[in-house]
Parts: structure tokens; sequence; C-alpha cells
């Protein structure tokens, strides 16, 4: 039987075909800004899907708070119907989560050749896992383990939590963008935007011009091994991004791991493994020999939350 699954982020949608007994099939991605809403861009999506692969049911996450069958999108102006959709398009069901929530319940589907170790521990088996990731925003959530040997995931807005600085550097950079925003969230700093904001505040406060570089240059850059300003803005996502890490992990309990999804990481995983993360994951005083068993991964496959989609629209049947 196929599936419609749906990845919306605030930049790229990503659609594709789940099938029971094979991988994802017929993936493709689309510029959500090409687009006026979420259903144009499936009317264009199925047109192209051959008619033995129809989907009669299917799966959704977006970039945004989800309240039962609707949801707001944080970092793009759509408002998502998930009941609407089911019925124009056909479907049996329709599953509407948020987009972690659907990368949490993944997490137990990927092999060993889809994440990047970022250190040496091990796991502790039973426990809680937590993922967050930069892309476009910041999304955060986490997998609880339930009595009966199953994944309960979190669906949470995790990465509007306030940020705060450990650093004289750091604070200055929060400092500056506290006079932009009204609230400097984790998603201020680490994201795509957030690249874009450290930048932006690093050279004001060096009194450079602002050459107005996107995340994507600024990452460029670095693995090019050019631009001091921007390996100091990647120095400091990286510290930010550490932070924001150890939060997650001791508020969910993660001694289970800790994986770092989205688009921005798998760009440059030496990078991160090479960078401060470690030291700033562990830096919670008392609580260092708490983390520091810890293990991180990045996830590098490139749809894990397909991965998700199908898991739910799995336990769905299993449940029946």
């Amino acid at each position: 039987m196929a599936s419609l699954l749906g990845d919306i982020g605030g930049t790229n949608a990503r659609f594709a075909i789940g099938l029971a007994d094979s991988d994802n099939d017929y993936a493709r991605t689309y510029r959500c800004a090409d687009y006026r809403d979420l259903a144009s861009i499936i009317d264009i999506f199925l047109s192209t899907v051959p008619e033995e692969l129809k989907p009669r049911n299917g799966a959704i996450c977006v970039a945004g708070p989800v309240k039962g069958p609707k949801a707001e999108m944080t970092n793009l102006p759509w408002s998502v119907d998930a009941d609407q959709l089911r019925v124009r398009f056909g479907l049996e069901f329709l599953f509407l989560v948020n987009d972690f929530t659907a990368q949490a319940m993944a997490i137990p589907h990927l092999d060993n050749d889809d994440l990047f170790p970022l250190d040496c521990r091990k796991p502790q088996p039973g426990c809680a896992l937590a993922v967050l990731g930069p892309g476009t925003g910041l999304g955060v959530s986490a997998l609880i383990p339930t009595t009966d040997g199953r994944w309960s995931p979190l669906m949470t807005e995790g990465g509007h939590v306030t940020m705060a600085s450990r650093t004289e550097s750091e604070a200055l950079v929060l400092n500056l963008l506290a006079r932009k925003f009204d609230h400097v969230s984790a998603e201020r700093v680490v994201s795509g935007q957030g690249i874009e904001n450290i930048y932006t505040a690093l050279c004001e406060l060096n009194g450079v011009p602002d050459s107005a570089m996107s995340a994507r240059e600024i990452v460029e850059d670095v693995l090019a091994g050019d631009g001091d300003m921007s390996a100091e803005t990647i120095k400091l996502f990286c510290g930010f991004l550490g932070t924001v890490a150890s939060n997650l992990a001791l508020t969910v309990g993660a001694q289970g791991g800790v994986f770092l999804a989205g688009g921005i990481l798998p760009r440059m995983p030496g990078i991160i493994a090479a960078s401060n993360f470690r030291c700033r994951f562990e830096d919670k005083g008392r609580f260092r020999e708490y983390l520091s068993p810890i293990p991180v991964r990045i996830i590098m496959h490139p749809y894990p939350a397909f991965l998700g989609l199908t898991a739910l629209i799995r336990d769905r049947y299993s449940r029946n």
C-alpha cells in the first residue's frame, strides 16, 4: 500500500511515496516560496506520480506547532489543515505532526552508516533519546521509552527557549541581537538564520561592513578555509549548539543519546567534531559527570523524516 509522505520546512517541501514492502520511492523537493500553499505542491507532486504509486493514506510533518489536525508554520506564512487535505486528495487518513516528531521517530530505524559519531560514548539502553537540529529554524524533540517496548515522541517547540551566554563573545552577540528581537531564542543563533544573525552581529561589533552573506555561503567559506569572520561565526554557532544540546539532554534525561539533525550539520560534520561543541556540551558544572557519558551523533540520512513518518503509519496498522 502506497503512502504520501511530506516533510515541510521553512525553505523546502519534500515529498515521497512510501511503500509497505520497500524503501521510500519517488522523492521530490520543492521550494516553498514558489507556491501559495501546501495543497498546490501536493497537487503538482501527485500529478507526476505513476498510477500504481498513487497513495491511499499519508503522513506529513511541518516546521511549526501542531494542534490536532491543524498547524501554523513558524517561518512560512502557511496554515495547514490535515482534514481538508485528506478529503481533497481522497486519503483514508492523513497524520499531521511536528517535523521533529518525525525526526525523533526515525532514530530507532537508523543504521550506523546513517550516523556520524562525535565521540566514542555508548548509549544507555532503555533511556530517553533527544534530537535537535538547525535548518531554517531549530527543531527539538525526544523519544521516551514505554513499558510495552515502543517509543513515545514528544512534540515540542523547544527551539524557542531563551538563549543564554557562557562567554563574553556570546554575551556581546546576544546583547546586540536583543536590540533587534523582542526575544532572543535559541533559534535566533542555532539555525540557518541564526548563523546569519551571528555573522551580522560580529561585523557590527568589529566595525566592518556586513557583506550580507547567507548561511550557505558562510559554511562554504569555512569548509574552504576562507574568511576569518565566517570562522568566528561558526565557532560561536557550535558553542551555542553545545549549550542547547546539553540543556535538552538534562531536561529529558537523554542518556540514550543526543542526535543532531537538520540540513546544516550533515554538510560539516568534521567541523563540528573539531569544534568546541563537545566541551560546551559537558560544561554544566556539577552535572558534567552526568553529561560526559552521553553519546552525540549527527544524522547523515538524506530523508530521516520519511523514516519517522513511515514508522507512524506502520504503528497505526500494528495497533489495529
